[in-house]
């Protein structure tokens, strides 16, 4: 309402500066006619006088026009038509010429009046549009229920110079609830009684803006909007208006502020039309989010179906291997031989420990998609892990000649140790999977500007390039011929190596080709490492020397 306030302000402005004009136009035609009376005729003057009284009516509108229009008949009559200095008319066509005269100057009035009006409403008109249009703009913008309330609260605060402004919308239980103020602490003015809610849900119910501290039609609980004076006429209005939309009410608006006039009904018309406009986005943005929850439960049950179809080939597996060793050695009638149960023992603690690290992984997945990944980095040197990772991996590369090479120069990297363990034996045991006995497996290590690159590269099968994309994603697996198809896997490797570097704040990337190899490529970033007492002592030693 702040453009609303100036606009009136202007318009009493320029009012009385019409006034003020027709006064001194009338004064200073009427002296300059006075001393040039022989050589001026009556209908110069009179024409002199209606070139004022249009300037009045442009200027101050119908008002001061016809204002000077009665003034200018006055002064034409008295100072102009004989008998002079007297308001008594002595001829007939005298008389004529002057009522003439005042006719035309108000039919003028009329019309320049008309013209103004008409100019301040297509301004006005223009001003609305170009509001409403910047107002959908910015709800077009946001997706979210909550941002889209804000903008709509925050703008329709901005552009009407309001104290407040709220948008309450129904609970599951039908009451209106304040979703969104702006600002926040003035939530509380809203529904903050029993009168007030009532007030806000006759609004809801009946689409008719209705509100308090109007001193001209004012709701009460217990009947109808009517006329009266009851109100104070002082203190903050508050204007409940209905948001609705083609499906209905959608919620109530409420705005407050602290004037001494009603709230106009252009002011009502447009605070409806900004309520409308909010109730479209409203409606858009619960469309969003049931879409979104519609997506993220189909997804939820894709996740589900794909992980009950990997996990369970992976635990059959070493599950019927476990049982059917452990079942041999229960069989008291046959006497197996040392070398015979250690193999069911070797076996037993071998299929154990790939039930551990499946269930090992679906948590960490757990983790990684919930956002609960907080690595405990500590200061560590790139090559000692990968030394760690290999040593471990021995028996599974004793078919893959291996190569590693490590940078001389690569400063200690802030990771946690097991994690990024973790990725390069998962980037390994996934080389070495997918890959024919006696292909190398190379690991390479070195600095990249602010990161350290680690790639660790094998000569098997490759991945098509369609697959690439999906690699990294949950629960996907390359669909394989030949030997590659029997070989298992639950597809969470790669998904987590991506949720673990990410989580450190680095990046991972692959590059294959098919029949010639894959390359994995994970980084680190460099950052300045803290000066220990050990550290300082051999820069001073290196200092001396």
């Amino acid at each position: 309402m702040r453009w609303l306030a100036g606009m009136l302000n202007r318009v009493a402005w320029r009012v009385w500066r019409g006034y003020l004009l027709g006064v001194l136009g009338i004064a200073l035609v009427t002296v300059i006619a006075v001393t040039s009376r022989s050589h001026l005729t009556a209908a110069t003057t009179a024409l002199s006088y209606l070139v004022i009284v249009l300037a009045c009516a442009t200027l101050g509108g119908l008002g001061p026009g016809i204002f000077t229009s009665v003034v200018g008949f006055l002064t034409f009559n008295f100072f102009f038509l004989p008998p002079f200095y007297s308001f008594t008319v002595g001829a007939l066509q005298d008389t004529v010429a002057l009522f003439v005269f005042l006719i035309v100057a108000g039919v003028a009035s009329e019309l320049v009046s008309r013209l103004q009006e008409r100019e301040r409403e297509a301004r006005r008109r223009a001003i609305e549009s170009e509001t409403l249009s910047r107002l959908s703009m910015e709800l077009i913008a946001d997706v979210t229920l909550d941002t889209v309330l804000a903008t709509v609260v925050e703008q329709v605060t901005r552009v009407f110079g309001l104290e407040s402004a709220a948008v309450l919308l129904p609970d599951q239980r039908g009451t209106l609830r304040v979703r969104l103020a702006y600002p926040a602490s003035a939530s509380g003015a809203y529904v903050r009684d029993r009168e007030h809610a009532a007030v806000a849900a006759h609004v809801f119910m009946t689409g008719i803006p209705a509100g308090f501290g109007s001193p001209h039609r004012i709701y009460r609980p217990h009947g109808p909007e009517h006329g009266g004076d009851a109100m104070p006429t002082r203190g903050r209005r508050i204007l409940y208006v209905p948001v609705r939309a083609a499906s209905g009410a959608v919620g109530v608006m409420g705005v407050a502020a602290l004037r001494a006039a009603d709230y106009s009904s252009d002011e009502r018309r447009l605070l409806t039309t900004f309520a409308n406009q909010a109730a479209l986005a409203i409606d858009r943005a619960r469309l969003i989010e049931e879409a979104t929850r519609a997506a993220a439960l189909e997804e939820a049950d894709r996740l589900k179906s794909a992980l009950l179809a990997a996990v369970s080939h992976d635990l059959r597996t070493p599950l019927a291997s476990i049982k059917a060793s452990a079942t041999s050695l229960l069989q008291e009638e046959i006497a197996w031989d040392a070398a015979t149960r250690r193999e069911f023992l070797t076996a037993i603690d071998a299929e154990t420990d790939r039930l551990t690290r499946l269930v090992a992984n679906l948590l960490d997945l757990t983790r990684i998609q919930g956002g609960a990944l907080k690595p405990e980095k500590e200061w560590n040197e790139v090559g000692e892990v990968i030394a760690s990772v290999t040593d471990r991996l021995a028996p599974l590369l004793q078919r893959h000649p291996l190569r590693v090479t490590v940078a001389s120069d690569l400063p200690p990297v802030a990771f946690d140790f097991v994690e990024i363990a973790q990725v390069l034996a998962n980037l390994i045991e996934n080389g070495a999977k997918y890959s024919d006995p006696d292909t190398e497996i190379a690991i390479t290590a070195h600095r990249d500007g602010q990161h350290v690159r680690v790639t660790v590269t094998d000569h098997g099968f490759g991945i098509p390039p369609e697959d690439l994309p999906h690699i990294f994603d949950t629960f996907y697996r390359v669909p394989r011929a030949g030997r590659a198809r029997r070989i298992g896997g639950a597809g969470l490797g790669l998904a987590i190596c991506k949720g673990v570097v990410e989580a450190h704040g680095g990046s991972i990337a692959v590059a294959s080709v098919v029949g010639q190899g894959t390359a994995f490529t994970f980084t680190l970033p460099v950052t300045p490492a803290p000066v220990t007492p050990e550290r300082a002592s051999l820069a001073m030693g290196d200092a001396r020397a």
